[in-house]
């Protein structure tokens, strides 16, 4: 077994020191039987092999690396004008990962050290006294103004076309790198700005260009960052063309396991690590399949917990009780229908459909139709199940006081609850917030979802006559269940009234039956709410024999726009401002 390149996105280092490399090369065969495309987009998640595929054009196309063998057994080698092209043209090469975003001011001082180094690659330009090279001169030195930055590559593509009497390629790596991570920060608008001038002086009637290839994660619309650029071809998920370009067939995968000696393994490779579908291909993380072979075939969450969602936790946070309640179905096993899009405008990030279509195009979901306009959308795989949630809430929920609250529950402590729950909101929530059941609803789900690695933690679960206002339910179908019913009541309530409101909570349970489908241990919880403080009326009783059968629900998200308030607390986000769902979609109920 060749050495594994984990992290290692350079091709011609990974073909000169012998490295496992499985072959992308028909990637190159596809760009040039498109000769008359300006510009290609490839919009695929992180760590799916989007570097390394530009790193691998760079190296066919690069008039700089005559001669070399890299290519030699690869596929792209039968392709006759695909060879004919190799190596014969000047190749600008610019990758915009990491670059700092804390301030405008800090990304800019950034982005002039990336063209200073262009400078320096290409310093055999500077040797004549061309009106080119004295253009290209303040690049050089470093002190050049945002405007001439802006016109950097386009400058070089033309000084590149001159000295070498051939058109430039150019090649741009994770464009909205800086973009994704600036999001919600105030250097972020000036930052889009720049980009936008950037990509368009490159790539928009460049005269010297022969192509251009630009990669990133998400596509943002072409009114914010591809504005003119009719020639550009941009492929995402959906895309069938170039399907298999980006990520590990499932022949790529069996191939590999078979060559490390455990083809046995590929079972679990296909419940942590697959379930994407680009275009018409099924692939698998590549990312995650490398680190779980190089790691002794142990199973774990190598890609996800890897990213930054800084703009994802952004989004959820956004989007408020909506967010958490349909994070929370995904997780156990749920579904959402939406409509959806690929072309991200920011403004959207504040609506459930740019929330689901910002994890789907990051690689949280994966998406089935569409059908009636609507995609049906799922967590990917066991990796992604496994992390999701600690990821969204990592830094933003105090485990220790949702645990006790989580524990009070499943044990049967109406008392403990309510002091545990009371404390929680006295130190996270401002009452003029808390303005109906709905808001207490979306923070004890928020509390409750450090169980959902063994229980379901079900919004308006639908038992009996009616549906519950939380239930949770265990995975197995052992141990104990509870359901929970809220009542808010105005400030001025008296402490008689809030044992009457909780105790009439309690009787709806009751009543209509809400544990109904339950068995064995149920634990049922009237709340009543006032401000922060918290009345409980409780029983329990016992339900028959056996399990719980296991519910799946889905959620139908209308296409709906708007941003909900937000507020951060000891907490994490207390969710305020609410975009009405359409109705609950019950596909399968248990028992």
């Amino acid at each position: 077994m060749r050495d594994l390149p984990i992290g290692n996105d350079d091709f011609k280092s990974i073909r000169d020191n012998g490295g496992y490399y499985v072959d992308k090369t028909a990637l190159i065969a596809e760009i040039v039987s498109r000769r008359s495309t300006g510009a290609f987009l490839f919009t695929r998640p992180r760590r799916f092999g989007k570097s390394l595929n530009l790193s691998m054009i760079d190296a066919f196309f690069n008039l700089q690396y005559d001669g070399r063998r890299w290519f030699e057994g690869l596929e792209v080698m039968s392709d006759r004008a695909s060879v004919e092209m190799m190596n014969r043209f000047p190749v600008v090469m610019v990758s915009l990962k990491g670059l700092e975003t804390d301030t405008y001011e800090d990304f800019i001082n950034d982005f002039r050290e990336i063209t200073h180094e262009l400078c320096r690659k290409f310093g055999y330009l500077f040797e004549s006294r061309s009106e080119m090279a004295g253009k290209l001169s303040e690049l050089k030195s470093g002190s050049s103004t945002e405007a001439l930055m802006k016109r950097s590559i386009k400058d070089l593509t033309e000084a590149l076309e001159s000295y070498h009497g051939r058109k430039t390629i150019v090649l741009i790596d994770e464009y909205d790198s800086a973009i994704n991570s600036s999001y919600g920060k105030s250097s972020h608008k000036k930052i889009v700005q720049f980009v936008r001038g950037l990509l368009t002086n490159a790539l928009k009637s460049n005269e010297h260009l022969l192509f251009g290839v630009v990669t990133g994660v998400m596509q943002v619309a072409k009114e914010s960052i591809f504005s003119g650029l009719n020639n550009l071809y941009a492929n995402n998920i959906f895309s069938r063309d170039f399907d298999e370009s980006f990520g590990f067939t499932e022949s790529e995968v069996t191939r590999i396991l078979e060559d490390c000696g455990r083809p046995d393994r590929l079972g679990e490779v296909r419940e942590w690590y697959d379930g994407y579908r680009f275009g018409d291909a099924e692939v698998y993380n590549p990312w995650s399949i490398l680190n779980y072979v190089s790691r002794g075939f142990v199973a774990d969450t190598y890609w996800i917990n890897e990213g930054n969602p800084s703009m994802i936790l952004e989004s959820v946070s956004m989007n408020g009780p909506d967010a958490l309640r349909i994070v929370s179905d995904l997780y156990n096993d749920g579904f959402v229908e939406t409509p959806m899009s690929m072309n991200l405008i920011f403004a959207d990030l504040g609506s459930m459909e740019g929330l689901l279509s910002l994890l789907t195009g990051s690689g949280y979901l994966k998406a089935e139709g569409p059908r009636n306009g609507l995609w049906t959308l799922r967590l990917v795989n066991k990796e992604v199940r496994s992390g999701l949630l600690e990821q969204l809430v990592s830094g933003r929920w105090r485990a220790s006081r949702m645990n006790r609250v989580a524990r009070a529950i499943l044990e049967g402590r109406p008392e403990d609850l309510g002091q545990e729950l009371s404390g929680a909101l006295g130190s996270s929530v401002d009452g003029k917030v808390t303005r109906d059941e709905r808001h207490y609803q979306a923070f004890m789900l928020g509390l409750l979802n450090c169980l959902v690695s063994d229980y379901y933690v079900r919004s308006e679960y639908r038992g009996g006559k009616g549906y519950a206002d939380i239930a949770v339910v265990p995975r197995d179908g052992r141990g104990p269940s509870a359901v929970i019913e809220l009542k808010d009541e105005p400030p001025g309530t008296d402490d008689g009234g809030m044992r009457a409101s909780a105790e009439g909570a309690l009787g709806q349970i009751e009543r209509l039956r809400y544990y109904e489908g339950l068995r064995g241990e149920v634990h049922l919880y009237g709340v009543s709410t006032r401000q922060t403080d918290v009345f409980v009326s409780y029983r329990t009783i016992t339900r028959g024999e056996g399990r719980c059968c296991r519910a799946e629900q889905g959620i139908r998200v209308p296409a709906i726009k708007g941003i909900g308030l937000h507020m951060w607390g000891s907490y994490g986000f207390v969710l305020i401002g609410i975009n009405p769902l359409a109705s609950r979609l019950a596909v399968s109920e248990g028992c």
